[in-house]
């Protein structure tokens, strides 16, 4: 009996000394918890926002273009943060260049550049963005543009654009190496006979120049 009541005083004077931190940890942990369901839900229809707006803009692109262009400019600036202001981005890009206006193209590629969370996005957009440049003979930027940058799955893209920009630079010995590249690269995907034109052209030309 003696033991018992040492042991519950021990318990008792831990309390006193640490009760009030206790609680505070736990009111504290409450909380957190709370916030992170607040914000997880609010994310989700932050989201669902966003989608909803994509589709409208879809809807208006069919009967309204004022009201598409409205709908576009808001989601890329309210909810820049998904997914939908970088498709929406390529949009207006796609119908930019139907109205040959590439500055609004230019913009709208690099907005995705430079904001997109999703890398295969971006690559798409770089290479558009770049072949945009090399239309506007904007070389040296567009090759500043492919500087340096980590290919993945789009590497044989990377290297066909290459080519192509320094064949318009005049310098066909560079083009016909990244076209060789371009070719091997390609060849796990399927053949490029496009591709394996252009590199064909430049070989037959390199030895009828020789």
């Amino acid at each position: 009996m003696e033991h018992e009541e040492e042991q519950l005083e021990k318990i008792r004077d831990w309390w006193n000394k640490n009760g009030k931190a206790v609680i505070l940890g736990v009111i504290a942990a409450i909380i957190s918890a709370v916030s992170v369901q607040s914000w997880m839900v609010s994310e989700r229809v932050h989201v669902e926002t966003a989608s909803a707006e994509y589709a409208q803009l879809l809807q208006y692109l069919e009967s309204d273009q004022a009201k598409a262009a409205g709908v576009a400019e808001r989601i890329v600036s309210d909810y820049d943060d998904t997914v939908y202001a970088s498709l929406t981005s390529m949009l207006q890009a796609r119908i930019a260049a139907e109205k040959n206006d590439w500055e609004k193209v230019s913009s709208s590629l690099n907005w995705v550049v430079e904001n997109t969370d999703d890398e295969g996005m971006r690559h798409i957009a770089r290479l558009r963005l770049a072949r945009v440049l090399m239309q506007q003979d904007k070389l040296d930027a567009a090759l500043a543009l492919l500087d340096g940058i980590e290919h993945a799955a789009f590497a044989a893209d990377y290297e066909e654009l290459l080519g192509d920009i320094y064949l318009q630079q005049g310098d066909k010995d560079k083009a016909r190496a990244a076209y060789a590249k371009a070719v091997v690269l390609a060849s796990a995907s399927g053949n490029n006979r496009l591709l394996q034109m252009k590199l064909d052209d430049l070989v037959i030309e390199s030895k009828e120049t020789k």
